[in-house]
């Protein structure tokens, strides 16, 4: 699994494309969701996808249906150079297993 990748990497690089999809503003939106409606506004966006990829994954899911799911294949794809698909909801907590043993 991307060699040289660790969850924090991955978890940003996650981030980053997400932002580069949506764009700042609907970035912004979502993230805001996410963290109140999810997350509790102490936890850091970061942490959450290192540490529960399953409440993150699934707070994309909820909020976004399935334009959630979509965006979450394409940027685990192209977050991990092709090694993972994502193709259902739990693949994400999967690849962070896979990244963490990598």
């Amino acid at each position: 699994m991307a060699s040289g990748f660790d969850v924090l990497k991955f978890s940003e690089a996650l981030l980053l494309n997400l932002r580069a999809i949506l764009g700042e503003r609907a970035y912004s939106v979502v993230m805001q969701h996410v963290i109140d409606d999810y997350l509790g506004s102490k936890t850091d966006i970061r942490s959450a996808i290192m540490h529960r990829p399953d409440v993150f994954e699934n707070a994309l899911i909820d909020l976004l249906g399935n334009a959630g799911l979509i965006l979450l294949r394409q940027i685990v794809s192209v977050t991990t150079l092709g090694e993972f698909n994502y193709s259902k909801s739990g693949d994400l907590a999967k690849c962070m297993i896979l990244i963490r043993r990598s």
